[in-house]
């Protein structure tokens, strides 16, 4: 079962998007985030980017949130690392 997708502009998203960020700042990370729109359905899906290098595509498993990532992270030094929020993980 996926959570739900949180409007943008709703108190839910602005809490769950202040933690979030709270977590990278924690960890000394600043993220790049796009949001595209997959068509037919104008599906959302939230891509992060850290660092710069090589690309590597992350896309993680169980619930789709990126943040539990965030302790490793800053361990991958001189990549340019793509993490995909997949749709119902959260934000």
């Amino acid at each position: 079962m996926t959570q739900p997708i949180l409007e943008h502009d709703s108190v839910a998203f602005q809490a769950a998007r202040n933690a979030e960020n709270q977590l990278w700042a924690d960890f000394h990370l600043k993220p790049k985030t796009r949001w595209f729109k997959i068509a037919p359905d104008d599906l959302r899906v939230r891509v992060l980017e850290f660092g710069h290098g090589d690309p590597v595509l992350v896309v993680p498993g169980n619930t789709g949130d990126p943040y539990a990532l965030a302790p490793l992270l800053p361990q991958l030094v001189g990549y340019h690392v793509f993490v995909m929020a997949r749709p119902g993980g959260g934000l």
